[in-house]
């Protein structure tokens, strides 16, 4: 697996970092590998590291995009090729406010079915903030305003993983 992981982030530094969102696909993926090979390796509440492993995957996503809308211009002096300079910024919040919508969708239905009700109400409170975040993205419009997204973005990734100690 370490392999793997070296192999990707190779390929990520080398070839995807500047391609519209296949950079920021691959570190999301390799965020939620990392929780995977947990997984994989303790096989232990399998399911459940899997929903955060999701959880870890879409939150990482949605950060490296906002870090693009951060970081536009120096990105375009460099020759990258992000979706925020590809689409322009509207289209890009639009697509992550769409991202936002689906990750929450799709958590609360793997959670659903696992009949673990302190799974949920985890989820519930957690997705106050991303909400939140969704909220200030919409009237996102500065260098600033992309930068606190991020940080809060962090902020949600690390309450999630800690709430892994209460299931």
């Amino acid at each position: 697996m370490n392999t793997c992981a070296f192999f990707f982030l190779w390929i990520y530094s080398n070839h995807l970092k500047r391609l519209p969102f296949w950079g920021n696909l691959m570190v999301a993926f390799l965020t939620a590998l990392s929780l995977i090979i947990l997984a994989v390796h303790y096989q232990i509440n399998e399911r459940e590291v899997y929903i955060y492993a999701l959880f870890a995957f879409a939150i990482s996503l949605i950060r490296e995009i906002i870090k693009d809308m951060e970081d536009v211009k120096g990105d375009a002096s460099f020759g990258c090729q992000t979706l925020p300079i590809r689409w322009g910024l509207v289209r890009t919040k639009y697509f992550l406010l769409g991202l936002i919508a689906l990750f929450l969708f799709t958590l609360f239905s793997m959670t659903k079915p696992l009949h673990a009700p302190t799974l949920a109400y985890i989820f519930m409170i957690i997705s106050i903030p991303i909400l939140f975040v969704a909220y200030r993205l919409f009237y996102a419009d500065t260098k600033q305003d992309f930068a606190f997204l991020s940080s809060l973005c962090k902020y949600i990734m690390m309450a999630g993983v800690l709430t892994m100690l209460l299931v």
